[in-house]
Formats: structure tokens, sequence, C-alpha cells
């Protein structure tokens, strides 16, 4: 036999091997199953291998055989804060998770969860978390409908804050922030 059909061989007798190693079924999760809503915004896989799905009603976590619910947590106090829509989730180098959502930043050590909000900024939803070099988390949040339009100028400017966390204080840059774009 030739080269050529020899080589053709191998590829079909190999598809069919790998055809039979394929996952034939799927399994469809929804709030039936335990989620907070049907309609998962976006996913996130952090470095322990959780699965955390982010929906309009709070944040989920998959067990590897069930979904954990996550619609609010119990403060130290014993207040109940409810997460809400999530908008972010952010794993640090620590493993902490973070998760900004329309109430709030909500911080899991993988032992207890802790709220941050900030009172005079409920109307600004978390756009970008980072952490620089040396461990400090950075906020970026934007104004919802604080768009301006400053005509004598030639761009609209979007109302913003930056914040940054050490670890153990929140020191807030004040000012505006923002970006343009072009008007006619």
């Amino acid at each position: 036999m030739g080269v050529f059909i020899k080589s053709l061989l191998i590829i079909i007798v190999c598809g069919f091997g790998l055809e039979s190693l394929a996952q034939t079924n799927l399994t469809t999760y929804t709030k039936n199953n335990g989620l907070t809503s049907s309609t998962i915004l976006f996913t996130f896989v952090d470095t322990h291998g959780v699965i955390w799905a982010a929906t309009k009603d709070g944040l989920n976590a998959f067990s590897g055989k069930n979904w954990i619910p996550i619609t609010a947590i119990v403060e130290q106090d014993g207040s109940e804060k409810k997460l809400g829509k999530v908008l972010k989730i952010f794993e640090t180098s620590k493993g902490d998770l973070w998760v900004a959502t329309e109430k709030g930043l909500f911080v899991y050590d993988r032992t207890n969860w802790v709220y941050y909000a900030d009172r005079e900024k409920m109307g600004f939803f978390v756009k970008v978390l980072f952490e620089d070099s040396m461990g400090n988390i950075w906020v970026l949040s934007e104004k919802q409908g604080g768009m301006k339009e400053v005509s004598e100028l030639g761009f609209f400017l979007m109302e913003g804050d930056l914040q940054m966390y050490n670890g153990w204080q929140w020191f807030d840059y004040t000012g505006v922030l923002g970006g343009s774009a072009a008007i006619s």
C-alpha cells in the first residue's frame, strides 16, 4: 500500500476512536436546578476550579454536582445584604473573589463574605476591577446616567470614580473621570 493510503486509513481509524470519546449527553441547568435565574449573564472559573454563574438575581457556584445559589450575604451584625444583578467577578492573587453588583462590592475570602458600599456612590456601577503589583485593588466606577454634554468643548463627559483598597483602608481619588465621544 502506498504511503497516502496508509495515512488515510490511520486518520479514519483515529477519527472513529475520537468520535467515541466525544460527550453525547448535555445537561441543562435552570432555576429549577437551584440557579438564581435561568438567564446567565456571564460565567467565571476561579483558580480552585469553581464555576461561578452571574445572573440578574445573584451569584451561583457549581460544586461539581449541584448549583449553590447566593442571593444575599449575612453580615456580622446579622443584617442581610442582597446581591442583585452581578456586574463583574474578579479573583485576586491571594484567591479572594471580588463580586461587583448593582448593590455594591462583595468580597469572599474563601471563608467569609464582606460587603462594601459607599452610600454617596450608590448610583455608580463598577466597570473595571484590577489588582496592581503591590496587591492593591483598584475599582473604577461609572455613574449610571451620568453623561454630561460639554458643547463648548465638543465632547461628552461621563462621571466616574476611582477607588483603591490596600487590604485595610479605602482611598478615594475624587474628581471627574471620563471619556469623550464626538458630538455633531
